[in-house]
């Protein structure tokens, strides 16, 4: 299999942005940003575990995460240098949008039941009384997340292609799965390592522009509230940055399960002209 260049995968991915502009941008606002733009004009400063309590909010939270996958599903099609108009493109990611998500649930759920029965330990020991017992239950506990940890960014590693994967082949869930393995086998570290770099710095960026664009907010206008323009400018400051950063990544990732799989180069990449 062809090693994983990371650096490649960059070049890859800028030429791709600056040649097809004009295609990904209208796929970035409608599905992307669009979407998160509603949800932080509806709900401006809510935490997942208060939208959690709310029907409406998960109903709004669940909208905006799978119209968004079906934007990257189209995004991802295109970067692998399928050539189509948008509407096929977007009629296709939400064709395949079952698969992705039953495949990332497949994986989830079972390590959210695992985490949980951890962080159950945890309380249980941490409310035992002090003791040689406790310490020895402590090290155990400790050990057990340890390896959790540590095998959870495996697996996250091993499932990060599956987005553009699923986007240009067919099959179920599990099938999606078998193939996320396969492709992503040997090349672990490097898959972590270019993850960890590119999330980590669009987080950054993304807390940066918000607290300096929150704060002009506020001063000029006074706490954002739903339904408000102060609620409506932070908003589309979030829509953007989250379509910029997940449009890139999306592209990025397609670039790299190119290399490992022998799709479409950049140079097969839709001509400008699709609409």
């Amino acid at each position: 299999m062809t090693p994983l260049s990371i650096s490649r995968a960059w070049e890859e991915t800028t030429t791709f942005v600056a040649r097809e502009t004009r295609l990904i941008v209208p796929l970035a606002l409608a599905l992307i940003a669009l979407p998160a733009v509603i949800f932080g004009l509806a709900a401006p400063d809510v935490t997942n575990e208060v939208a959690a309590r709310s029907p409406g909010l998960m109903a709004l939270m669940l909208a905006e995460f799978l119209i968004g996958a079906v934007g990257q599903l189209a995004i991802a099609r295109l970067a692998l240098g399928h050539r189509e108009r948008l509407g096929e493109a977007i009629r296709h990611g939400a064709a395949r949008l079952p698969a992705l998500v039953g495949g990332f649930l497949v994986v989830g759920l079972p390590l959210g039941f695992v985490l949980t029965l951890v962080v159950g330990a945890a309380a249980v020991v941490g409310k035992a009384g002090a003791g040689a017992g406790k310490a020895g239950a402590a090290l155990i506990l400790l050990a057990v997340m340890t390896a959790l940890f540590v095998a959870m960014l495996i697996i996250f590693a091993r499932c990060l292609l599956m987005l553009p994967l699923a986007s240009v082949e067919a099959g179920g869930p599990l099938r999606l799965i078998k193939r996320s393995f396969a492709v992503s086998r040997g090349a672990v570290l490097r898959l972590l390592a270019a993850a960890a770099l590119f999330l980590v710095g669009g987080v950054v960026i993304l807390i940066a522009v918000r607290s300096v664009v929150g704060a002009l907010v506020i001063v000029a206008l006074g706490k954002p509230e739903a339904w408000t323009v102060s609620a409506l400018l932070i908003a589309l400051v979030d829509g953007a940055m989250q379509a910029l950063i997940g449009t890139v990544f999306t592209i990025f990732t397609a670039r790299l399960y190119a290399q490992r799989s022998g799709e479409a180069g950049p140079e097969t990449g839709v001509p400008s002209s699709a609409t």
